[in-house]
């Protein structure tokens, strides 16, 4: 037995013992499309969710105000850290400007975060500049004073949701269903 595969195994006993309950909606979460959302990261790729995750299991982090990205990047990292060398994901960092920003503000609004991001995060680091109540909508988000976490699977489809600051216990339900879409 390799580490990996009894990793993943352990991983999925500890997510059958903790259950895949959303605190945002009780009871079991139906699998749902991830909506469609087009933009450029701060690397100047283009990003188009989730077709740029099929294949992967992917974390998708959303952060509606400034003052939410610091709980949102412990969220990527402790995803990262713990899952590093077990199974192949992404992760991507959007950041729900809106379109209110006016288009001359939003420059220099990337080039700070361009500044504050890591080079190799920059290119899964997405400022939206789009129609963030109809995205919200999409997704189900009514609460925009915290951050939320979706975890999709290969297909795009979301299995796990979180609508919370930065928990251990958190990350540890997360880490688990990843590993688990991980190993299917």
């Amino acid at each position: 037995m390799t580490r990996g595969f009894r990793r993943c195994l352990g991983v999925t006993v500890l997510t059958l013992a903790i259950g895949w309950s959303a605190r945002a909606q009780p009871g079991p979460l139906p699998v749902v499309p991830f909506p469609r959302l087009e933009a450029r990261a701060l690397a100047g790729n283009l990003v188009v969710l989730p077709d740029s995750a099929r294949g992967h299991v992917a974390l998708v982090c959303l952060a509606f105000k400034r003052n939410l990205h610091k709980d949102l990047v412990r969220w990527l990292d402790g995803f990262e850290t713990e899952l590093s060398d077990t199974v192949t994901f992404r992760t991507y960092d959007l950041s729900m400007a809106g379109s209110r920003v006016p288009w001359f503000i939003r420059p220099l609004m990337n080039a700070a975060m361009r500044r504050s991001t890591p080079p190799a995060r920059r290119s899964r680091t997405i400022p939206f500049y789009g129609d963030v109540r109809g995205f919200a909508e999409a997704l189900g988000v009514p609460d925009h004073s915290r951050v939320w976490v979706y975890l999709l699977d290969r297909e795009g489809q979301v299995r796990w949701r979180r609508c919370e600051s930065f928990t251990p216990s958190g990350l540890t339900e997360l880490v688990a269903a990843a590993a688990v879409l991980g190993c299917e």
